[in-house]
């Protein structure tokens, strides 16, 4: 059951994220759900596989990226039900 609550909750804080900025910035999304940069970086690797995001200003490696930036498609549904089926599958 917290699984769920947790898988939820990732995937509500990357949605809000993304709608508040339009993209999802790196440094809240690590401080927020509380992501080292190797999680944050198999979620990146995972989603630009699927083509749903495509990254921007990426400067520095991935765990102190402060100025990349996740751009999510204008449909972000199709972007949160990867995201959500990441964390569901255990990040695989």
């Amino acid at each position: 059951m917290e699984e769920v609550f947790s898988t939820r909750r990732k995937t509500e804080t990357i949605l809000r994220l993304a709608k508040q900025n339009g993209y999802v910035p790196l440094k809240e999304l690590k401080s927020e759900m509380g992501l080292n940069g190797s999680t944050v970086y198999k979620i990146m690797k995972e989603l630009m596989l699927r083509k749903v995001i495509t990254i921007r200003n990426m400067k520095g490696n991935v765990s102190n990226a402060k100025e990349c930036k996740l751009i999510l498609p204008e449909d972000v549904r199709n972007a949160i039900i990867v995201i959500d089926k990441y964390f569901r599958n255990g990040g695989k």
